[in-house]
């Protein structure tokens, strides 16, 4: 028993040591530093044949992302994907290959050291168990790579003692124990690498496919992070519409923080790659936010999608890029030139008369978004103008007169008053989205006739009524996912010839269905589900506005829990006397004054409110006037 010393300098280290021992072995543990798939460029066979095979690494990750799964394989696959993925995929295609089936075979036989047990790996080691039981340890300073086996300058000492290779087993078990596996999206990405092409739009025969493909490489992914669940529903929404109508109106009303921008920003890469796919005209895609979102919505495309667009430099009269760069020529014209398919301007400069607006409006747009689009509601308050659109409302209408698409954002759809959200849907109904509230007579358009029935304070019962409120806009088979009113809006759609048909005006009257269809609907119209009534879940309010809430997505564990303590908390006070002289319960105690004053404006609010318009904006006006301290309202008045 002896240490053996190879040097790369007078030895080859991967045919005089490590082929040689690997032939038949019947393990191999290995503290590796480094492990990439080359090694399968240098004993592949051999040790796809060994039984038992454990390698421990390393990949820079810090413990605490380590102890994350979905951090964990973010970080991975941005250190994977510090290379260029094109030239490496091509280049080294077979031993992905290889390692794809390797792990396949074996498992989870390769784990992940944290920095909180090692630091870096630097320690190189492995013991090896040969055909004929004998064990051999060996150290060095080669990683497991074949540049490491074959081309750099490495030292290498063999130890075949017992001593020796029981002091590398305990290291290599402690390291083992300490690691974690190698995480899932890893060993997916090893197999797309191995059997990665490019494919062209034909080869794509489902429209949901053509997102996944295109984002695939892109900066996020390639950061080893990707959309959430909630956002590639959202794009699978728009995909949805675009198959139902041939055009996509939707409002995604996300709680703040859940991604809108991303989610929207997706959904326009796929509408413009569907475009494409069936080559259509194209056409420009503008996207409206407010000057303080412009510059955000330019680097989270360019950042996140990897797509260049230009942003329109209100002062400068001119195109910059996302490096501040001018790429136009100069002058209020040239917004109608913009030198990108994408181009972001600001909300602020469509708020007033403007040349800009004068010739956005002679073009025509594949795609237009509005962030923030709460801001384009009709006037409050009272005067000649109360009720009317404001600037970006009827610039915004006019601009979705002239567009395929309309994606609509804001956290807040309503404002002070339910109605709100009516202005909102008007954008969307324009031009090639009349379908959305159904022709001018239709109820949908009148908040007052509808709103009860959405707010559930009206049951719709009388078949006829409801045939009036379901045939325009009549929804398709798809625009539903729950059965029973896809059954109802199939049998409707045979009866009037109109299963393959867009078509959602419709004039018939309600015997001109089927006995079938009637009844349908009036089972519908007496079933509840979860305390919704038919035209509470299937109204164009719900097939038109995207919503999710940031408790609905807790409760589903799709998003971690944020502990918040609701001020004021009895359990949080240190003197409880004092806590019961200011608040009872979650309220702030006030003083008969100001009790009576609160009362005096609600008065005076129901009375406005026979008035009409601005009766709920003055109201709650007044409401948070009284609330406010004297200061402020000394300050304000």
């Amino acid at each position: 028993m002896a240490i053996k010393r190879f040097s790369s300098r007078t030895h080859r280290l991967d045919s005089s040591f490590l082929l040689e021992h690997l032939k038949g072995a019947r393990s191999y543990k290995r503290i590796a530093g480094y492990f990439t798939s080359s090694l399968f460029e240098v004993a592949h066979e051999l040790i796809e044949a060994i039984p038992d095979v454990k390698i421990v690494c390393n990949v820079d990750i810090h413990p605490d992302d380590l102890k994350v799964a979905q951090l964990r394989e973010a970080k991975m696959i941005g250190r994977w994907n510090e290379q260029d993925i094109e030239t490496e995929a091509l280049l080294n295609r077979d031993r992905y290959r290889r390692l794809d089936s390797f792990l396949a075979k074996h498992g989870q036989v390769i784990r992940v050291a944290p920095d909180s047990v090692c630091g870096f790996l630097h320690g190189k080691a492995g013991v090896i168990e040969c055909a004929d039981g004998r064990k051999l340890g060996f150290m060095g300073s080669m990683n497991e790579t074949s540049s490491g086996w074959q081309r750099h300058y490495e030292i290498l000492w063999e130890d075949d003692s017992p001593e020796g290779v029981e002091w590398i087993e305990e290291e290599f078990e402690y390291l083992w124990n300490a690691a974690r596996q190698l995480p899932e999206a890893v060993i997916r990405e090893v197999k797309r690498r191995g059997y990665r092409r490019e494919i062209v739009f034909d080869e794509i025969d489902d429209e949901d496919d053509v997102a996944p493909a295109a984002l695939i490489e892109s900066p996020l992914y390639r950061q080893g992070f990707s959309l959430r669940p909630w956002q590639q529903g959202f794009v699978t929404e728009c995909i949805r519409h675009y198959r139902n109508h041939g055009i996509v109106r939707l409002l995604i009303a996300d709680e703040v923080g859940l991604g809108k921008t991303l989610s929207m920003a997706t959904a326009a890469l796929s509408l413009c790659l569907l475009s494409d796919k069936e080559n259509k005209k194209r056409k420009p895609v503008i996207i409206f936010a407010p000057a303080t979102l412009c510059e955000q919505w330019q680097t989270e495309m360019i950042d996140k999608l990897g797509i260049p667009c230009a942003r329109w430099h209100t002062q400068k009269k001119a195109w910059i890029d996302s490096d501040e760069r001018v790429i136009s020529p100069s002058g209020r014209e040239f917004i109608a030139k913009c030198p990108l398919r994408i181009g972001i301007v600001s909300t602020g400069l469509m708020m007033q008369e403007s040349l800009e607006k004068v010739h956005l409006l002679g073009l025509s747009f594949g795609l237009t978004i509005l962030d923030e689009a709460h801001k384009a509601r009709s006037r409050q308050g009272f005067g000649k103008e109360a009720g009317t659109p404001n600037n970006l409302l009827a610039f915004m209408r006019d601009v979705a007169a002239r567009s395929d698409h309309v994606l609509l954002g804001t956290a807040t759809p309503i404002q002070t008053r339910s109605e709100d959200l009516w202005d909102l849907m008007s954008i969307l109904h324009q031009g090639g989205g009349n379908f959305v509230l159904g022709n001018d007579f239709a109820k949908w358009h009148r908040p007052k006739d509808v709103l009860p029935i959405l707010s559930g304070e009206q049951y719709v019962t009388e078949p006829n009524f409801a045939w009036e409120l379901l045939r325009s806009p009549l929804p398709t088979v798809d625009s539903s996912n729950e059965q029973h009113s896809r059954k109802l809006f199939r049998s409707i759609r045979e009866d009037l010839e109109l299963l393959n048909d867009r078509k959602s005006d419709i004039r018939n009257p309600l015997t001109d269905l089927s006995e079938d269809s009637r009844d349908y609907l009036e089972d519908e119209l007496e079933r509840d589900i979860a305390g919704a009534s038919f035209f509470q879940r299937e109204n164009p309010f719900v097939r038109h506005i995207v919503l999710r809430k940031r408790v609905t997505l807790e409760d589903a564990n799709l998003l971690p829990r944020i502990g918040v303590h609701v001020h004021p908390d009895r359990h949080l006070a240190k003197e409880e006397h004092k806590f019961s002289s200011l608040f009872t319960g979650k309220a702030l105690i006030t003083t008969e004054e100001f009790r009576q004053a609160y009362t005096e404006a609600r008065h005076f609010g129901k009375a406005l409110a026979q008035n009409g318009k601005g009766s709920g904006f003055m109201k709650n006006l007044m409401e948070q006037r009284i609330c406010s301290s004297i200061v402020a309202g000394l300050n304000t008045a």
